[in-house]
Parts: structure tokens; C-alpha cells; sequence
């Protein structure tokens, strides 16, 4: 009772922090606009996050569901590409989710390029979306060294599609994509 309850509770405080920066900068809210906008207290809100980073977090692994949601987890491919097309997939409905809510994802982006340790806290949480990235496409990660390096390569990749993502206003989001196939051309070869 006590775990559905923490879940529910994390769950306002991620709608709020997406609320709130869908009407301003990111840079600009505090704790308190968030807590207000869950409905809660300030201690309450205490009692699951550390700091706004936190909330990010909560944020991030939302997408991260999302993301993974309607993938069927492949079994471990040496075909190339297929990878590459499970990838493209995968990431690309992590793109579709965000763009549901653009302005709060521009705003958390935004806010989060001005904020040096922010940012490097969030690159991690980038590298953590790639290992389910492969992981979901069906990566054979048994050679630890390799996975290490695809998750580098591919962490670069995604990042250049987030910055193309940003600015391709499209309904069919083809710039992303665009990028995202770009990028895979590049370091597929070496990550197999």
C-alpha cells in the first residue's frame, strides 16, 4: 500500500514539474512551484526528492517507460540492421512522447544547457536511455567493452537528435529522423 502510494505521489510530482515548465523556464521554478502545483507540502515533497534534479529524474524514467511501452523486447540480433531499425523505433517513440508535451521538454532542455552540473547529471541519465535503447533492440551485450562503447556512441547520437529534435517543428518530426538515421550510419559499424 505504502509502495502504490509512493508511486502515485511520484507520479503528481512528475505532471507537476512537467505543468510548471510548460509555462515558464525551468530555470526559474523552485521546489515550491512544484510541490504547489502537485497539491502537496514542501515536507511531503521532501520525503521522495533530494533536490529539482530529482524531479528531472522522475521525468526522464516517465519517458523512459513510454518510450519502452509498446516494444516487444527482441532477442539478441548480430544483424546490424535490424538493430539499426529497432533503434530508430524505440528512440523515435521516445521523440513522439516528448513531443506531446514540447514546450515543458524545450523548457527542461533549455533550463538544463545553463546549468552545468545539471547537465552533466543529465548526460548520465542519457547513457542510462541508451542501455534500455539496446537493450529493448536486442543488443547482445555479453562482451562488456563493446557495450560500453556502443553505449558512448549511440549516447552521441541520441544527443544530436535531441538538438535536431528542438528545432524541427514538423508534424512527421522528418529532421529528427533524419539526424537520428545519420548518426546510426555513422557509428554502426563500430558497435557490431
Amino acid at each position: 500500500m505504502k509502495a502504490l502510494m509512493n508511486e502515485k505521489l511520484k507520479d503528481s510530482i512528475t505532471e507537476a514539474g512537467l505543468a510548471c515548465a510548460s509555462n515558464r523556464s525551468w530555470l526559474y521554478i523552485s521546489l515550491g512551484d512544484i510541490a504547489q502545483k502537485a497539491d502537496i507540502d514542501l515536507a511531503t515533497l521532501r520525503c521522495v526528492i533530494d533536490d529539482k534534479f530529482d524531479v528531472i529524474k522522475l521525468i526522464h524514467n516517465r519517458l523512459d517507460r513510454l518510450m519502452l511501452s509498446d516494444i516487444a523486447e527482441a532477442k539478441n540480433t548480430s544483424d546490424m540492421s535490424q538493430l539499426k531499425d529497432r533503434m530508430f523505433d524505440i528512440i523515435m517513440a521516445r521523440f513522439d512522447a516528448m513531443n506531446d508535451n514540447r514546450a515543458a521538454y524545450l523548457s527542461l532542455l533549455e533550463g538544463v544547457k545553463q546549468d552545468p552540473t545539471t547537465w552533466a547529471r543529465v548526460t548520465c541519465l542519457g547513457r542510462e536511455t541508451i542501455r534500455w535503447v539496446l537493450s529493448a533492440a536486442g543488443y547482445d551485450a555479453s562482451r562488456p567493452m563493446r557495450f560500453k562503447i556502443a553505449i558512448t556512441l549511440l549516447s552521441v547520437v541520441y544527443l544530436n537528435a535531441v538538438r535536431t529534435w528542438q528545432s524541427d517543428e514538423s508534424s512527421d518530426l522528418s529532421a529528427t529522423m533524419a539526424s537520428l538515421d545519420k548518426g546510426f550510419d555513422k557509428v554502426m559499424s563500430y558497435i557490431s
